[in-house]
């Protein structure tokens, strides 16, 4: 979150939240494995356009994955649970 959060485009393994995240939101590059040969094949095929797709999303990704929209989500669900 930390990476995305500070504008920059990503680069990560198939590890599959962050994977999902990566791909949701359009953040930047999946490997196919752990490799270092799998992450050079993923950043291979970039063009300066693609990562500043990237880091414009990261913006959008940023105003919706934070600790500010994830406490509102929280006190929604804890209130509907203290009130069934």
């Amino acid at each position: 979150f930390d990476y995305f959060h500070a504008r920059l485009a990503l680069s990560v393994g198939p590890t599959p939240e962050m994977a999902r995240i990566v791909n949701t939101y359009r953040l930047g590059v999946v490997s196919e494995n752990f490799t270092a040969e799998s992450f050079a094949a993923a950043l291979r095929h970039l063009a300066s356009h693609d990562i500043d797709v990237f880091k414009r999303n990261a913006t959008l990704a940023a105003a919706r994955l934070n600790a500010e929209h994830n406490k509102l989500i929280l006190n929604r669900v804890v209130s509907e649970i203290l009130s069934s």
